[in-house]
């Protein structure tokens, strides 16, 4: 049921966008993963390049959500609540393996909390002791979306009564 139900929805998009959805698809995002440095787009910077690249005209967020929504379910783009990820496997390498490899944070013991509570500024602190790693990646990952894609895909969540204070489970 659930696969129909997603089915259905791709294709009422892909019928109404039709034109709009293939140009990003086939000629937009291959281009745009070549060139962009950064990893994160606002959803803002996103639909500028859309209209502004595609020469087309979104009328009202309904439709960008519809087409950016699309985009996300085909596996094109990481939709997230004010983010787009335009290369999925930039997002896994550069972002979910530093947080998720245990020799990320243990560098940091002041700054290590407690088990699997870390803070905002020791999570920015392995995104960028990685990418120093891979010094031949062009690659910008900045700590606030990152965190962003964290909290959505389920990795780690901010303690309530602490700002900034984030539990990842598996450290």
């Amino acid at each position: 049921k659930f696969l129909s139900t997603v089915k259905k929805e791709l294709l009422q998009t892909a019928r109404k966008y039709p034109s709009v959805c293939k140009a990003i698809e086939k000629q937009l995002l291959p281009r745009l993963r070549l060139e962009r440095r950064d990893l994160f787009l606002t959803k803002a910077e996103f639909t500028f390049l859309v209209q502004a690249e595609m020469q087309v005209r979104i009328v009202g967020n309904n439709t960008l959500n519809d087409v950016v929504e699309f985009l996300h379910k085909m596996g094109q783009i990481v939709s997230l609540k004010r983010h787009v990820v335009l290369n999925i496997q930039q997002l896994s390498f550069f972002v979910l393996g530093p947080v998720m490899s245990p020799d990320s944070f243990h560098k940091y013991p002041k700054m290590y909390l407690r088990d699997g509570w870390v803070t905002k500024e020791v999570i920015g602190q392995a995104l960028q002791d990685f990418k120093k790693r891979h010094q031949e990646s062009v690659v910008e990952v900045d700590v606030e979306p990152a965190v962003e894609a964290l909290e959505e895909l389920g990795v780690c969540f901010e303690l309530e009564d602490y700002p900034d204070v984030y539990c990842i489970p598996s450290h």
